[in-house]
């Protein structure tokens, strides 16, 4: 095995590193954990580090021809562009530029991953202002990604429809965006648990809890989605997720009365 390694080395310059079974699976192998580094690195908001293993990732897989995985990288490169500007406009005119080069070669894939990621800066910006156009997109997205069976792709459109209507509850429009809020978010953590991404487990029981509250489910049930979520964000030692949580409990059980139960864990959360 070692004398057939180091007779087709990988270089991302090669044009078809398939000739070599052996090295497209040490190649992916090695941009798989490029990758994982890199989430690792944004939700530590270490945006450039994040940005150059993102980058490294996205090229081998593009060589390799993982369509799913390459756009998956890309995206990261969106979120870790927006991160190191500090606004919107840098991460939204890239991911523009790189969808009009997706539509261009007719690659559904990459459109709907770039569509994606301009529909979350979009709501990030305008909120509840770009609903209509965002669930549409959101929606298309989905479509593609569940027919491409790539699943963590499919779990990212989950979870941005959950919090798309996260939104839409939060300017009052309850009647049917809590439910759809709970549905998003049971069929993102399911494909989380699938992937064992403790992270996106994390937040789509938050988002659950959330729904739950939303929609007159009984207080018990969003405050246990709502707990395991903490649990797992504490685990993870990220700890604005963890401040986020303890501020929405202390939130939550003050709407219900609940004050004393609420301080605490608002103290907690500026803690």
């Amino acid at each position: 095995q070692a004398r057939a390694s180091s007779l087709c080395k990988f270089r991302p310059s090669q044009p078809h590193p398939e000739s070599c079974p052996i090295t497209r699976t040490m190649a992916a192998a090695q941009a798989a954990q490029q990758l994982r580094d890199a989430e690792q690195r944004q939700l530590r908001f270490d945006a450039e580090a994040a940005l150059t293993l993102a980058q490294q990732a996205q090229a081998t897989f593009k060589e390799l021809g993982d369509s799913a995985k390459s756009v998956e990288a890309l995206r990261l490169i969106v979120s870790a562009r927006l991160r190191i500007a500090g606004k919107i406009e840098p991460a939204e005119e890239f991911a523009s530029e790189e969808l009009a080069r997706f539509r261009a070669a007719g690659d559904r894939m990459g459109e709907a991953a770039m569509l994606l990621s301009l529909a979350e800066m979009n709501l990030a910006r305008h909120g509840s202002g770009a609903h209509k156009e965002s669930l549409t997109v959101g929606l298309e997205a989905l479509e593609v990604f569940r027919n491409a069976k790539a699943v963590k792709l499919e779990m990212a459109a989950l979870l941005y429809m959950a919090n798309a209507h996260v939104v839409l509850c939060d300017s009052g429009c309850t009647g049917t965006s809590g439910p759809q809020v709970v549905k998003y978010s049971m069929e993102a953590h399911h494909l989380a648990r699938q992937l064992q991404d403790k992270y996106a487990q994390a937040s789509a029981l938050y988002t659950l809890a959330l729904g739950r509250w939303y929609s007159a489910a009984p207080f018990k049930d969003g405050l246990k989605a709502a707990k395991e979520a903490l649990q797992m964000f504490r685990s993870l030692d990220l700890k604005k997720c963890e401040a986020t949580t303890l501020s929405a409990l202390a939130s939550w059980h003050q709407r219900r009365g609940m004050a004393k139960e609420g301080l605490t864990y608002g103290y907690e959360a500026v803690s």
